[in-house]
């Protein structure tokens, strides 16, 4: 997906779309059974060019802080599924 990082619910004309930078979000899932029961690794991630206030610079104390603006951010995410028991007499 490719998307305007700031919140337009309400801005019915998007006159200024993309002027703050732009998300980019990509996700991928691989199914597999592992012993003879469904399990599923996936993987996603976001990446953004708007400039944004870093919270860890906010959450460090004082004297390690260094005021400014982060320029981009980025989050990736992982998740491993395994059926623990499956129904036998529920086949998909």
């Amino acid at each position: 997906m490719v998307y305007d990082p700031n919140d337009r619910t309400s801005d019915y004309w998007p006159d200024d779309l993309f002027a703050d930078g732009v998300n980019v979000s990509m996700s991928s899932k691989y199914s597999t059974p592992i012993a003879g029961r469904t399990s599923s690794i996936a993987l996603s991630g976001i990446y953004s060019t708007k400039d944004s206030v870093d919270l860890g610079e906010v959450l460090l104390p004082a004297f390690l802080q260094e005021p400014g603006v982060k320029s981009g951010s980025w989050q990736v995410g992982i998740q491993l599924a395994h059926f623990l028991y499956e129904n036998p007499g529920h086949a998909w």
